[in-house]
């Protein structure tokens, strides 16, 4: 992991990403922040058409692509006044995930 290969440099938080006030508290407290590597996602694998709702569909949508608004909304002047300027996303398990569309 990139924390193991420099952890002078390198830390790993664990973070609710669509809770706004948890993540502005940490950008806050992560004031030396100069590159931020957002690694967050889930996938329920739950196919449109059987699916018994949308609340599913919507976690995802809050954790994948508003979690990622979120970060970079709340580290974005951290990040600059330090210097930097990048905020790489890696992709969660949902990169890997074969949606079934059709029963």
């Amino acid at each position: 992991s990139v924390v193991s290969a420099a952890p002078e440099r390198c830390e790993a938080r664990v973070l609710d990403v669509t809770d706004e006030d948890a993540v502005q508290a940490a950008a806050a407290e992560c004031s030396d922040v100069s590159v931020l590597i957002n690694c967050h996602g889930v996938v329920f694998h739950e196919a449109y058409l059987e699916a018994r709702g949308l609340a599913r569909f919507r976690r995802e949508m809050e954790v994948n692509y508003w979690g990622q608004v979120i970060m970079c909304r709340a580290f974005a002047s951290v990040v600059g006044r330090n210097g930097g300027g990048a905020a790489p996303s890696m992709g969660s398990t949902s990169g890997w995930a074969i949606c079934s569309f059709w029963p």
